[in-house]
């Protein structure tokens, strides 16, 4: 599994993920533990616009520091 997000994640936020997502995939999916390989892509936010032709960079965003 790959997960795109903006470089302002912490490494607890990133520890969460990996959990959370390894735990539903076996409770719900039925995978085993070991059968999931998560590919986290912190990406800068220079590199990213999710419309209206502006750079994520350029938006204030509450939680980024």
């Amino acid at each position: 599994m790959t997960v795109i997000f903006g470089d302002s994640r912490t490494l607890e936020q990133k520890r969460k993920l990996a959990e959370r997502v390894t735990r539903y995939t076996v409770e719900k999916v039925g995978l085993g533990e070991d059968d999931l390989m998560l590919l986290m892509l912190p990406v800068p936010r220079a590199n990213m616009s999710f419309g209206r032709g502006t750079l994520m960079s350029e938006i204030d965003l509450p939680w980024v520091k």
